[in-house]
């Protein structure tokens, strides 16, 4: 009987012992699943079929998209339903800001300038003064705003800007000789455009001064943008994506991942931020920019404009190599 007992006894340690072993073995803090990462879909809007040149979204719901010719569409429900494609201008239209779902303004070739109250079911021509093309706008709130675009005439950069919301447009001075394609700015003193053959000025007295800075980029400058008074991006040619820490007077070059040029940039948070090219090329950052993550676009277009509400919900539209229409849209599953 002892013989068995002792058997039994041997057993039961060594189940125990068995039993400790593959709970050691098992990771406390098992690999958590990976983040679900965006996909782009083409989205078939009908109507269109002029190459689209920006997009801008107010929120999730109320977003605008223009181009060539002057085509122009709108949503208030967050691309589920888009307006009638109507042409807005004759002009090409190359850039689109509002300040809410009400008030905007977009700009285009042959100094177009106009202007919506009413979410963009009707337009007003604003008076540039100027036959430039005008590539860029920023608003800070409904009065003060500046456009930039193409050298004329004397062969300046054109920079524009209003205090009554587009009422009247005046010229600022610069002694930039090549067409600016971006503006943007932090509030309303503090500003930065960026343009052709590594054009950079930056202003502290909104616009009254314009300080060109040598940067040391060498490739045309398609978009710049600003996440506070320091820190800054700058998307160009030949794959170049450029950083500043100290209010754009220095730029530093991030590893290039491509040749394509870049044409937008955009950051939906601090951490999380898009760039765009031709040939389809699309590229996200989930921490801060420090690394770059090829993302399929399902497309070789010229992806020319960007626009993001949160890290979830995004759009991309621009021309395909036929010169047709395309509009993406980002979802997180």
């Amino acid at each position: 009987m002892r013989k068995y007992l002792f058997k039994f006894l041997l057993i039961l340690i060594s189940i125990n012992l068995l039993t400790v072993s593959c709970l050691d073995e098992v990771d406390d803090d098992p690999p958590k699943p990976a983040p679900p990462q965006p996909e782009w879909s083409v989205q078939n809007i009908a109507g269109i079929s002029k190459p689209l040149n920006c997009v801008f979204f107010y929120n999730e719901n109320n977003g605008w998209i223009a181009g060539n010719d002057g085509a122009f569409i709108h949503t208030n429900n967050g691309g589920l339903g888009w307006s009638n494609s109507i042409s807005i201008s004759p002009d090409n239209i190359y850039d689109i800001f509002f300040i809410d779902t009400l008030q905007g303004w977009v700009v285009g070739s042959n100094g177009t300038i106009l202007r919506t109250n009413n979410g963009g079911s009707n337009w007003d021509a604003q008076n540039s003064e100027t036959v430039s093309d005008l590539k860029g706008v920023y608003f800070i709130g409904p009065l003060n705003g500046w456009v930039v675009g193409s050298a004329v005439g004397s062969g300046v950069a054109t920079i524009l800007h209003t205090t009554n919301g587009g009422t009247s447009w005046e010229k600022q001075e610069t002694e930039i000789y090549n067409d600016l394609h971006s503006v943007f700015f932090i509030d309303e003193n503090k500003g930065w455009a960026v343009g052709i053959d590594s054009s950079i000025i930056l202003t502290n007295n909104g616009g009254a001064e314009w300080e060109e800075i040598n940067s040391g980029i060498l490739v045309n400058q398609n978009k710049i943008v600003f996440l506070d008074d320091l820190t800054g991006w700058i998307a160009g040619d030949h794959g170049g994506l450029y950083k500043s820490m100290d209010g754009g007077y220095h730029w530093q070059s991030q590893a290039p991942f491509t040749l394509f040029e870049l044409y937008d940039i955009c950051f939906a948070d601090v951490d999380n931020a898009w760039v765009t090219g031709r040939g389809g090329k699309m590229f996200h950052s989930d921490n801060e920019g420090a690394d770059w993550q090829a993302q399929f676009s399902g497309t070789d277009a010229y992806l020319r404009s960007l626009s993001f509400t949160s890290k979830e919900n995004g759009w991309a539209v621009g021309e395909t190599k036929e010169g047709k229409d395309i509009v993406l849209h980002c979802y997180i599953k």
